[in-house]
C-alpha cells in the first residue's frame, strides 16, 4: 500500500553520512536486498554498531526515518482495492519488516490503520523475509489458511516468503499490479 524501502535507504545513507562510516557492507546489501533477509533494518544496525561501537549512528537513522514518515507515498491504486475488499468483508493483514512503532505511526497517518484486522511487524517474527514467518503469522491473526490468502508485495523476498510459506502473491511496483505468482502446492 506504501512503499518505505526509499525513505529506509535514505535515511541509512544520512545517517551514514553523518558518522562518517562506511556504509557500503550495510546499505549497498540492503538496497539490493541481498543480505537483510534475516534481519530487519533496525536489528541489523545494531549489530553493526555492536560490532563497530558507534550507537549513535542508529539513533540518527531511526531520528531521520521518523523524520521522514510523512514523504512516504500511499498507492491510491491500491488503496482502493483495500478499500473495496473491506468493504466486501475481506479480512485485511499487513506484514511489514518495519517495527511497530513506525508501523503503526504510518498507517495511522497514511488513513490506512482503520482497514486493517491484522497488523505483524518486525517485532512479532524473528525470522524475516525472505522466510515466511510474517505471512504466516498475518494469516493465523486472520484465522486463515495461506492457500486463502492473496499477498500483495513489492520486493523480491516478499515475493519468495509468500510462496515459501503456500500463499499465492501479486507483484506491485509504482501503484500498479504487474505480475501474479501462484504458489505450487
Amino acid at each position: 500500500i506504501c512503499i518505505t524501502t526509499g525513505e529506509i535507504f535514505e535515511t541509512m545513507t544520512e545517517a551514514s553520512k553523518r558518522y562518517n562510516l562506511i556504509r557500503r557492507n550495510i546499505s549497498r546489501a540492503c538496497k539490493n536486498g541481498t543480505a537483510c533477509g534475516n534481519l530487519n533494518g533496525e536489528k541489523l544496525y545494531w549489530a553493526y554498531c555492536d560490532k563497530f561501537g558507534n550507537y549513535e549512528y542508529v539513533k540518527r537513522k531511526i531520528a531521520i526515518f521518523q523524520e521522514n514518515i510523512p514523504k512516504i507515498e500511499v498507492f491510491q491504486k491500491i488503496f482502493n482495492k483495500l478499500k473495496e475488499a473491506k468493504s466486501l468483508g475481506i479480512k485485511i493483514a499487513i506484514g511489514t519488516g518495519t517495527r511497530t512503532a513506525n508501523a503503526t505511526r504510518i498507517l495511522k497517518e497514511k488513513g490506512l490503520l482503520d482497514y486493517i484486522d491484522a497488523l505483524v511487524t518486525a517485532d512479532d517474527v524473528t525470522r524475516h523475509k525472505p522466510n515466511p514467518d510474517t505471512f504466516l503469522v498475518a494469516a493465523k491473526r486472520l484465522e486463515l489458511n495461506p492457500q486463502d490468502c492473496l499477498v500483495f508485495e513489492d520486493g523480491q523476498l516478499g515475493i519468495k516468503a509468500a510462496l515459501r510459506g503456500g500463499f499465492d502473491c501479486i507483484e506491485v511496483k509504482d501503484d500498479e499490479m504487474i505480475n501474479y505468482f501462484e504458489c505450487d502446492r
